[in-house]
This record gives C-alpha cells, structure tokens and sequence, in this order.
C-alpha cells in the first residue's frame, strides 16, 4: 500500500501501437461520385453536465496583457462552442477508436530537468554538475559547472545561432572546472556591520541581495541538530546581472567587490550575477571578463531551451524578472553558466536544468504509418503529402440562454510532462524509467477525469497566476452540426462513433476540466446522407436529397470492419479502448478526493517522488488501487506492487482488470458528505481486520478495511487509550494492522480498535 495520497485529474489511455493503415488512393477523394462514398451531415445536441466555459481568447483592450476571460460568442452575438473546439475533441476521440497514429501531435524536442533533492535522475545530476561537498566551508561545490557569456550571432552564410563566450580564467585552482567566484552573502553582512569597507558596490545596492545585510544572520539548529544560518529576506531582490570591479585573494576567493572604474591597481572587470531567489540560498556569482573563443550552441538545443522556458515562464514571474531566464536578444550579451562534457549543458544559475537524452517523440512506439483513418477524415500535411480535410464543424450554438454561474477565480495547471512517473510506462518492479533511457514508452493520451460536483478551489488561488472564469449553467444545451463529403462507411461510422462513444458517455471541453468544469453529453444524433438519385433524377431537382441512416448500424459497421484489422480480437476489447469508456463513464465516476491534484503543502507529491509512487491507472483509480511502487535506480528493491500499465494488465485467466472477482467501482451519482463509504464497498459492521494506510488532510484516519477506505475523525476512534488529534499520529502509525469493530446504525459511525495484529 503507497502511503500517502498520489493522484491526479488527470490519466492516461495507452497508445495503440499497431496503427491501421489507410491506402493512399483513399485520402484524396475530391469530387469523385461513387455510391460507396457518402456525403451529408451530423447534427446533434450538446448539454453542461457540469458549468462550462468556452473562453472567448480576446484581450483587454485597456491592458494588452490581461484577458477578458468572457463566454465565447458568434458572429450573432450568441454563446456557442467553436467548431474550431468540436473539431478538436471529435479529432482526438477518432484518433483513439480509430486506432490512428499520435506521431503529429507529439513535440519532438528534449525536455530540461533539475534534481536537486529527490528524484530517480538525483545521481546523474548531481554526477554531470561534479556537485561535491565542502565539508570545512558546508557548502556543494560543483566542479564541472563553468560560467562564460551567452549572444546571439550571425554566421557568414546568414544563419542565426546563439554561442557561448569563455572568460579570461580558464578555471580556479583546485576547484574543477570552476572559473567563476562565489561571494557569501554572510561575509558581506559581517563585513559592513563591523565597519569594514570591503564590498562599497553591494552597500550602494543592497537591492542586489536576496537578505537585508543591515540585520545579519542569526545560527539556528535545524531538526538533524545541524547549523544554518537565517537572515531577513529583502523584498526588493531581484534576479539581474551587473558590471563591476573585484579583487581576489588565494587566487580563488572575492576579497572587493566595487562600482565599474573605480577600486585600486590590482581590480578586474566581471560581471555580478544575481540569480533566482531560493530559500537556504546566500550566495552571489562574480563571472571574469568575456574573451573571444567561443563555444557553438546547437540549434536543437536553442529550440528545447526556448520551450523549456516558455512552459515554466509563469512560474517564473514570482522572481520579478521573468527575462533574466530567457535567452539573449539583438545585441545583448548575457551572463551564463555551462557544462561541457560529452555534451554541453547551459542555463542562468549553476545549478542549472539539465537536457534529457531523448527528445519526448522518441518514446512513442507506434508502427509508422503514412496515412490512417484520422488522417484520412480529418486531412494532413506533411513534407510530402497534403489532403484536405473530409469534414467541417459548424459553431455549436446556444438553444436557450439559461444564465450564468457566478464569476470565479481559478489557478490553471499546464502539462508536466517531467513527471515521468505518470507520463512514462513504468515496468513491474523494474527501476523508474525516464527520458534519459533508450528504451521509454511513452504511457498514452492525456485525458481528464470527469466530474459531477465542482472541486473547491478554495485557498489553491494564486494571486499572480490566476484565471476568471464566469460559466454557463448545467443544462444549458447546444446545437451543433458536422458536414462530411465523400466518406467510407466505415470512416463514417468510426465518426459517428467518436460524437457519440457509448451508453452514459460524457467528454469534457473547455477551461478546468480539472476541477471539475466542462463535463458534457451528446444526444439527438442524427445522420442524414446525400441520396444523388434522388437530388439528381429525371423528374428535377429535390429540394430534399437527404435519407437519414441509423446511428447504430454505422457505428456497428465501423466495429465489424475495424475488427477485421486486429483479429481475432474485438475493438471493445482492446484494453485502451476500454480504459478510454471508463473515464468517460458518467455512471461511474470517481470521488473528487481520489482525482485532485497532489498537494505541495501536504508534502504529497514530495513523498512520491521520494518513494517513486506510480499513477494508478484508470481501472485501478476506479476500484480504489494504488499504481504501484517502482523501485529506486539507486536500489535493487526486492517490492513488487504492480504497475496497472499497457502491457500488464491480464490476469492469470486472461481477464481485463484486477485479478480478484467483483472489481466495486464508485457510483458517485448523489450528493456525498467526505465520512459517507462508498456504495459498493460499504464496510459490513462487526468485527473486522483493518490496515491503517494515511492521516487525511491531517485531519482523519483512513483506514483499509477490505476493499473500503473509510476515514476516521479522532473523535470516531475508541481505543484504551482517548484519541485525540494531538495524539493519534503516535498511537495509530500509518501501516499498523488491527483487529477492529466497526459500528454503523445509519446515524452514528466509529470504529474500535481491539487489538493490534502486527507487534
């Protein structure tokens, strides 16, 4: 049992590696008359199963960089969903039962990664930076860490590319590959309030430190009983860089700091780096002037990095000077730090983000293919091919207005695709698996849990990263139509199939699926056909050419002719295509508790990370299972708890699923109070065996008790000795088994705790 919560709003539907190929004659079909080609529409009717908000995307005109953050309207002034949007989710849902290719929707570049903590990549970091300990200063020095100049250069062919200046010091002595200086915050402060006059360029700005010198640092123990030293944070620091004067002593320690063009005969020219705020974080930089060899920087590298940046960029407005991260423009020259050994590494701060080996594409391992049902109905472009797209989505617009939700703020998530514990397969029992191995797969299509009840957001709003959003109610309904030319039957019925999915589908569309907003359902599906002997027969035009088709017998159609690819297996049997119809599954919806995003402040995600806790996947998440725990790189773990992955997921009898019979799902369709058990897991009262597996919020015992997870307040907990919240971490340890007797008269709960089974 993984103690503790891990989790998220989020999953995963594998890919499909064996991709259905299309011929290529199928994809351009323009203007042919053929019976077997069908043209015609869609119509059907979309309904808010939860408040929905379709974002308008349109500015302030006040303020270019704030957003409106109103319902998108037409051209008529009504709320509608963009075909644009339809387009897209119908796309994906294709992509899925179509068993299409993904290749064109993955990035192809190299994430970045820091692990300074924790994490399976700890090791290789700390390796590839030299990071060795100085025990006599208990500082990290990181030996192979180099600092130079960044700048943006045209080559004599024309070509743009970014290089790396080196300094006039090679490196320090006995520091590696060292050549920049580390000026202590501590020693300036202990400098100026004893009189001193040896750094005057900090005293004029003290803005340039992360601590307000004038009040020092005070010793402190921490819980390891070992010193640190905490000083006043400044709240005018700033990350920035800056031309001085320094001297050095020993050939490797700062011993002046001063304003350009000033100091005695003995000063150099450098330039003062200030990097990101951190806490523990005392330290400046002194990098020595710029010479003129240089170091190329790969192109493939500059466009990782840029993205790197832009997906982190709003994190980084926390630090006041977003720009300070990003790379030089024009004419500027930065200061950087670097690493060069098999292959260069570069960053803004010396414990810089490393580049994985593999770019993201690489871990997707479908068979390629050039052309494939998607493709085919929804067009491509390529290098060598271009097709036009089959269908076209009308705006879904609104039926009958039936107001507004009241206007919330929200804090967004974006995609992190560096947690490879929950987008990278991780084998049964094997070490944790990340974009530096060859051999990673990718875990599948990203998609969100569905929710009957809004998450509460209350508290989790950051004040400079936050969304308004202002919804439209549940119920309110949209009317929307998709028209098609010339498709197979079998192309249809896979369409068809992908608006509709199955009995008790929803999707969801739209800003904070993740908490709960967007949730939808599609009904009154109708297909209308094109009958050209009617349009076109002897007796004239009709002014009615089309026939409507049963919606079922196409979407059986496309069953029966998909199936012939992948026999002897069935398409409702594949085992993505049924995790696919488990998150879309409105009758069984998972708690909200069991889909939230792992709390920081609850050390959830810290925890997980530290212990390499896997995301359970969806049938797991379903029958209230754990995904498992993957051993740690750095040991041999003999604990073998089960992945829930792709390839792992038949029992000894060949069955889908959990080995055990009756897998309980969570039907979540009235209103639930966090104490009520779930349904079809509901604890039988008496005397029962239980395994207590997490302290909830802090606040409540949870307790394994069968194939149920009820929590407990204090209060509810009757033992020899009275449980209280002050000591019922001590009395009941996380993992401790007893012998409990378990009371429920439908008005008062609690548990009691009998005897306990594993001392």
């Amino acid at each position: 049992m993984i103690m503790g919560y891990v989790g998220s709003p989020y999953n995963f539907v594998p890919f499909y590696d064996k991709v259905v190929k299309v011929d290529k004659k199928d994809m351009d079909v323009r203007g042919v008359l053929k019976d077997e080609l069908l043209t015609g529409e869609i119509s059907y009717t979309l309904k808010a199963e939860t408040p929905l908000f379709i974002d308008d995307g349109k500015k302030d005109p006040e303020n270019s960089q704030n957003y409106i953050n109103d319902f998108f309207k037409n051209e008529e002034g009504k709320y509608a969903i963009p075909g644009s949007t339809m387009r897209g989710l119908i796309r994906n849902n294709c992509q899925i039962l179509g068993l299409s290719s993904f290749d064109d929707d993955i990035d192809d570049y190299m994430l970045m990664y820091r692990n300074v903590a924790s994490g399976a990549e700890k090791g290789r970091y700390t390796d590839v930076l030299g990071a060795v300990q100085d025990n006599k200063k208990k500082i990290s020095v990181l030996k192979n860490v180099k600092a130079g100049y960044i700048a943006k250069e045209t080559k004599n062919n024309g070509k743009e590319v970014y290089v790396i200046y080196k300094t006039e010091v090679e490196k320090i002595k006995s520091n590696g590959e060292m050549n920049y200086y580390i000026l202590s915050e501590r020693d300036v402060a202990y400098d100026y309030n004893h009189g001193k006059k040896s750094y005057p360029f900090l005293y004029q700005h003290p803005e340039y430190m992360q601590h307000d010198i004038t009040k020092g640092f005070k010793k402190q123990k921490d819980k390891n009983n070992r010193d640190h030293y905490k000083g006043t944070q400044n709240p005018d620091y700033k990350p920035g860089y800056y031309d001085v004067n320094y001297e050095i002593v020993d050939l490797k320690k700062i011993d002046k700091v001063y304003a350009p063009g000033t100091g005695g005969p003995n000063v150099k020219q450098g330039v003062l780096v200030c990097t990101g705020k951190m806490n523990e974080k005392k330290v400046l930089y002194v990098i020595p002037k710029r010479i003129e060899e240089t170091i190329e920087i790969p192109e493939e590298d500059v466009i990782s990095f840029r993205i790197d940046f832009e997906k982190k960029k709003n994190g980084l407005k926390q630090y006041k000077n977003v720009d300070f991260f990003n790379l030089p423009e024009d004419d500027e020259i930065k200061p950087v730090f670097y690493i060069q050994l098999d292959r260069l590494y570069f960053g803004f701060t010396p414990r810089l983000r490393l580049f994985y080996d593999n770019t993201i594409k690489s871990g997707l391992h479908q068979n390629p293919v050039d052309f494939d049902l998607t493709k085919s109905i929804f067009g491509m472009t390529s290098e060598k091919d271009s097709y036009k797209s089959k269908v076209s989505f009308s705006d879904a617009v609104i039926d009958d207005y039936i107001g507004c939700c009241e206007r919330k703020n929200i804090t967004l998530e974006s995609p992190k695709p560096t947690s490879y514990l929950d987008y990278i397969e991780q084998g049964d029992g094997e070490v944790v698996k990340t974009y530096n191995d060859d051999d990673f797969r990718l875990r599948g299509v990203k998609q969100y849990w569905l929710h009957n009840k809004l998450v509460s957001t209350e508290g989790k709003v950051a004040e400079n990263d936050k969304t308004s959003l202002k919804p439209l109610n549940i119920g309110t309904e949209f009317n929307g139509k998709i028209r098609f030319n010339n498709l197979t039957r079998t192309e249809l019925g896979l369409l068809t199939w992908a608006v509709r999915l199955n009995d008790n589908s929803w999707m969801n569309i739209g800003k904070a699926k993740s908490y709960g907003y967007g949730a939808v359902s599609i009904r009154d599906i109708k297909v209308n056909i094109v009958n050209y002997s009617d349009a076109y027969s002897y007796d004239g035009l009709s002014l009615n050419p089309f026939a409507e088709v049963d919606v079922n017998n196409l979407i059986d159609t496309y069953k029966e002719e998909i199936s012939k690819e992948i026999s002897p297996l069935k398409i409702d049997d594949l085992p993505h295509i049924k995790d696919f119809f488990i998150m879309k599954d409105s009758k069984q919806i998972p708690l909200n508790e069991d889909t939230k995003y792992m709390s920081i402040d609850d050390k959830d995600y810290q925890d997980r990370v530290i212990k390499n806790s896997i995301l359970a996947n969806p049938s797991q998440v379903i029958n209230n299972e754990d995904g498992g725990k993957a051993k740690k790189k750095e040991k041999n773990s003999s604990e073998n708890k089960g992945t829930g992955f792709y390839t792992n997921r038949y029992n000894s009898n060949g069955a889908f699923g959990n080995k055990n019979k009756g897998n309980p799902v969570h039907v979540n369709n009235t209103e639930k109070t966090k104490e009520t058990l779930r349904p079809a897991q509901k604890v039988k009262p008496g005397i029962n065996t239980a395994e207590c597996t997490e302290y909830y919020q802090n606040k409540k015992v949870k307790f394994q008790i069968g194939g149920s997870y009820p929590k407990f307040k204090p209060e509810e907990i009757k033992f020899n000795e009275e449980i209280t919240r002050e000591n019922f971490k001590e009395l009941i340890p996380i993992g401790s088994k007893w012998e409990v007797d378990y009371h429920d008269d439908g008005n008062t709960k609690f548990i009691e705790l009998l005897k306990r089974l594993d001392e």
